[in-house]
């Protein structure tokens, strides 16, 4: 059987695995008061359940065990078994983040002992694929630029879980590309993963943007986990075999999957750090909240963001080839792919802002525009609602029971 099919046969597990797991996940949660509760950085009105990322890690695991014991032959079993675990390591300090509220320093600390050890274990970023003329790189060197790739991206994800849908969303795309690759390499194993993470994602991301009965957030076991499943593909990535011309511009080509989140994540770091502030303070200057000033609805928020990371990728199809044409060099290529998605990212946000502060009324307009994007969309939300939460035997708490959990 085509691995390929195995892979799809694994997004269905995964995505059937999800729906059963999520209607008993936020009954638990109401009964438990596992919320997350309205305060003045959050968006929502009522308190909204938190286990999201119970049903994408169980949904996952359970799909990557079955598939271990039925398609073995496509499971390189020693990759699965780390990935696995050090996911569930992740899973498990991002659910206590959500439960207690755990310090960031504490979270930063768990991420480097993970990445250390899958950095051991031989999973690293031990190479510039010949960026620089530079392949091997020393231990010492490899373990630092491990860390600080692997951290980032966790923390990348996390910080962009801001609007429904947008992380889901985010890494359902990145799921579909990086499951393409991994495919035309020849990499069976980490196309199923990729996959299987996006047949969990599925359900989650259509209850968290459009259900009221059965929405919940990802949360940070949710987003940690994605994280940690991000940089291991990027790992792998590094690390794939070269079969076609552009395969050489390997690192300008992570940088374009993952544009969004690291360059957001950058720019409002280091505006942080130049107003003297602590860089894991959180805050409201992230690319989703001028959308969310705008009015827009969530799921065109999350839409106009993977709507930019589609066009970030067919800019860098097209440099990636003319590069190859035209034999530029891979450091030119990637300062190419660095100057054109940063421009993007960074500059819609600061366009967004100069309008704020200095062409109010233009920004009023805009306004506007989200008020009515908001008022179109709301026969679709409202259709969608209604498949999600048809009437079950679950009896789940009213709204004003809702309420009371802030209590």
């Amino acid at each position: 059987m085509s691995p390929v099919i195995i892979a799809i046969a694994c997004a269905c597990i995964a995505a059937l695995t999800a729906m059963c797991t999520i209607p008993p996940i936020v009954l638990l949660a109401y009964r438990k008061k596992l919320v997350d509760r309205p305060n003045y950085r959050k968006l929502q009105r009522h308190p909204v359940p938190l286990l999201g990322g119970v049903s994408v890690y169980a949904s996952l695991v359970i799909t990557l065990l079955l598939s271990v014991c039925f398609f073995p032959q496509y499971m390189q079993t020693g990759n699965t078994f780390i990935a696995a675990l050090s996911i569930s390591l992740i899973f498990m300090i991002g659910l206590l983040d959500d439960l207690i509220d755990l310090s960031a320093y504490i979270r930063i600390f768990t991420e480097i002992i993970i990445i250390s050890c899958l950095w051991y274990s031989g999973i690293s970023i031990d190479t510039f694929v010949g960026l620089f003329g530079i392949s091997e790189l020393p231990p010492y060197i490899s373990l630092l630029l491990s860390l600080l790739t692997g951290i980032g991206l966790i923390n990348a994800i996390n910080l962009m879980d801001g609007v429904d849908g947008l992380v889901s969303g985010f890494g359902i795309l990145t799921g579909i590309i990086t499951a393409i690759f991994f495919f035309v390499h020849n990499n069976a194993t980490y196309g199923i993963i990729a996959m299987s993470l996006v047949g969990a994602l599925i359900p989650f991301f259509f209850c968290n943007v459009y259900s009221i009965k059965y929405k919940l957030y990802i949360g940070s076991s949710g987003s940690l986990t994605l994280g940690l499943l991000i940089y291991l593909s990027v790992c792998q990535i590094i690390h794939t075999t070269q079969l076609f011309p552009w395969d050489k511009f390997h690192i300008s080509w992570l940088l374009a999957i993952y544009a969004i989140p690291v360059f957001d994540t950058l720019r409002v770091m280091i505006t942080r750090i130049l107003h003297k502030a602590s860089p894991l303070k959180a805050d409201k200057t992230h690319l989703h909240h001028i959308f969310v000033e705008l009015e827009y609805p969530h799921s065109m928020i999350t839409l106009i963001e993977l709507s930019l990371a589609v066009i970030i990728q067919i800019i860098w199809m097209i440099t990636a080839n003319l590069s190859s044409l035209y034999d530029i060099r891979t450091a030119w290529n990637l300062l190419i792919t660095v100057t054109l998605d940063a421009a993007l990212v960074v500059g819609i946000y600061l366009y967004m802002q100069y309008l704020k502060q200095h062409r109010p009324e233009t920004f009023a307009r805009h306004i506007q525009m989200g008020r009515k994007l908001s008022q179109r969309t709301s026969g679709l939300t409202i259709f969608i609602r209604r498949i999600i939460d048809r009437p079950r035997h679950t009896k789940f708490p009213s709204k004003d029971d809702q309420e009371t959990t802030t209590d």
